[in-house]
């Protein structure tokens, strides 16, 4: 059976869908998941650029302070700034289309809101976008040397580049210096190197002198000794980004997992590049559900077996923030999520059991760069195998905050907040194991549908499609217990891993540990395959701290156990050969 990784202190792969330092720049259509005059979008370190209509945006952040935060552990909100700043074409036929070439491997899929008309599915992304003729005789070829986006002004033969002009529009300044173009903005510089301009005689590149022409924010050319205007020319400007304040750590890993061919997926944090609503200098606190668009959305990617390239890429969630905790592929290769959304306005399909967001009460996890103001849901997804569909999708939850391991006691090590797992059964029907606050989470066909009353854990099964929870359960007593980890043996019967603090946690007569050891102690519990009977159920755990995250099963039934504790050295040592 394929199984989840989940992957916060050792990811695997890293999710490189905003790093423009991990992978080329990559031209991405816009298929509707930005505005109508948005042509193309370009993932920059910590940005975005937009290649539009009459012009291009460019949208950068300061992530500095969320990597600080991530890395102290910070109870403190940081408040995220940005900037945006528009080059405006001045002069040009801002009709005249875009033509993309060089078709890259990877495509990029859009599932944020829930309004179906946004989501986006198979947004190709290109090495190379021209514009014709956008001033006459005069086109733009966008491209990249591999690191840095870049972009040439190719002037015909007897065309006159001094037509060619942009105005420079929400910057702080802009101003020349040792012949480079400096954009000014709130969090650093931009840069445009001195324009490198050639001509091509019998296949020979004679250097042209080319210089930025300035006045106020209207940019130009000029050319201080002349050219041969019977020949075309090529000015070449480079933009370095590389100077801002901003991050290259933009998204975090939850999770990952692979399919049977062994591509690998994962799964992770990514703080959003919607287009921006703004120009100029703004903040963000990245609470999620702050109005910005701009907190944390799931960033899922699919990558070849060599890990050579992305294959695809999608974001998933809503105005608030949404974590994807573990993810599984079916023999069909399509991939399920499990996670959790502050979002009331998740991307959930039609005929599903939780189509609204309920919440609970504010939970700022710590050092996460997450926050969620109205408490949390899980959220369960299902994508076709090419992730350019969203089969389904759904929240799952009461009143309570669900989906988040908030208990003092038991949120052990940095995002222990967001564990719990998702499995498939032999069907292909998708199993949760979490937690939950909630007394009135959905119960169907539970052995223990009485809500214990602090954390729970809680385990159930959905349909494949999502339009179904065919069985739930509560795991719980008096104190609080997480659900981290579930599995099937050949006959359907489902084991369940997770920690506790109670005492009176139903432990079968005969177990191999009937009674709490300590203060927390993990527990193992079997269930009838239709969830109606607990079958057998044990503490494991000794008088120091103990909890169990992962549980696997032999083609024996021999169950397999990880976990930490703080018992002595030689506590759980048994058989030592």
């Amino acid at each position: 059976m394929l199984k989840t990784v989940w992957t916060w202190f050792f990811f695997l792969v890293a999710t490189a869908y905003l790093a423009a330092a991990a992978t080329p720049p990559a031209y991405i259509e816009n298929k509707g998941q930005w505005p109508a005059h948005v042509l193309f979008g370009v993932p920059l370190e910590g940005g975005m650029l937009f290649i539009e209509q009459s012009g291009t945006t460019t949208h950068l952040f300061d992530l500095s302070e969320v990597s600080a935060r991530h890395a102290s552990r910070s109870d403190k909100a940081p408040a995220v700034r940005g900037h945006v700043y528009h080059t405006r074409f001045t002069g040009a036929d801002t009709g005249s289309g875009a033509y993309p070439a060089g078709q890259e491997k990877t495509y990029f899929n859009y599932f944020i809101g829930d309004d179906p008309s946004r989501w986006a599915g198979g947004c190709r992304s290109f090495g190379h976008v021209r514009r014709n003729n956008l001033w006459s005789g005069v086109d733009i070829h966008y491209y990249h040397n591999g690191f840095f986006v870049k972009y040439d002004f190719e002037v015909k033969s007897g065309a006159d580049p001094s037509h060619i002009g942009f105005e420079i529009d929400a910057a702080d300044t802009v101003f020349t210096d040792n012949g480079r173009l400096v954009i000014k903005t709130s969090v650093g510089e931009v840069w445009e190197q001195s324009p490198l301009a050639y001509q091509l005689r019998d296949g020979v590149r004679i250097p042209v002198a080319c210089e930025y022409r300035l006045s106020g924010n209207h940019v130009g050319f000029s050319f201080p000794r002349g050219y041969d205007r019977a020949l075309p020319l090529v000015i070449d400007p480079e933009l370095v980004f590389s100077t801002y304040s901003g991050s290259f750590s933009d998204n975090f890993g939850y999770t990952a997992t692979y399919d049977n061919d062994g591509y690998l997926y994962s799964g992770g944090s990514a703080f959003g590049n919607q287009y921006p609503p703004t120009s100029g200098a703004y903040q963000s606190t990245h609470n999620g559900g702050d109005g910005n668009g701009d907190g944390i959305d799931m960033g899922l990617s699919k990558y070849d077996i060599s890990g050579t390239f992305m294959v695809w890429s999608t974001y998933l969630g809503g105005q608030g923030d949404d974590l994807p905790h573990s993810v599984v592929v079916n023999d069909a290769d399509e991939l399920f999520v499990y996670g959790c959304t502050g979002s009331n306005n998740f991307p959930v399909t039609a005929g599903v059991p939780g189509p609204f967001f309920i919440g609970g009460s504010e939970v700022n996890p710590t050092g996460t760069g997450s926050s969620f103001p109205e408490g949390t849901d899980i959220v369960v997804a299902h994508f076709n195998a090419s992730c350019t569909d969203l089969l389904g999708a759904t929240y799952l939850g009461g009143t309570g905050n669900d989906g988040v391991n908030t208990s003092s006691l038991l949120k052990r090590n940095y995002a222990d907040e967001f564990r719990g797992e998702i499995s498939l059964d032999v069907a292909g029907n998708p199993l949760v194991v979490s937690s939950t606050y909630s007394d009135d989470f959905p119960m169907v066909n539970a052995f223990q549908s009485v809500y214990g009353g602090a954390q729970d854990a809680v385990v159930m099964k959905l349909s494949a499609d999502l339009t179904e929870i065919l069985w739930s359960t509560y795991l719980c007593s008096a104190g609080d217990e997480s659900g981290f980890s579930v599995t099937e043996n050949s006959a359907g019967e489902i084991y369940v891993c997770g920690g506790t603090l109670s005492q009176n946690f139903p432990a079968t007569e005969g177990a191999y540990q009937e009674l709490l050891a300590g203060g927390a102690d993990g527990f193992i519990a079997r269930l009838s395959p239709e969830c109606d009977d607990m079958l057998d159920c044990t503490f494991y755990g000794s008088t120091a701290f103990a909890q169990l995250y992962f549980i696997e099963i032999d083609e024996q039934v021999n169950v397999y156990l990880y976990g930490q504790t703080n018992a002595p050295d030689d506590f759980f040592i048994l058989n030592e050969a």
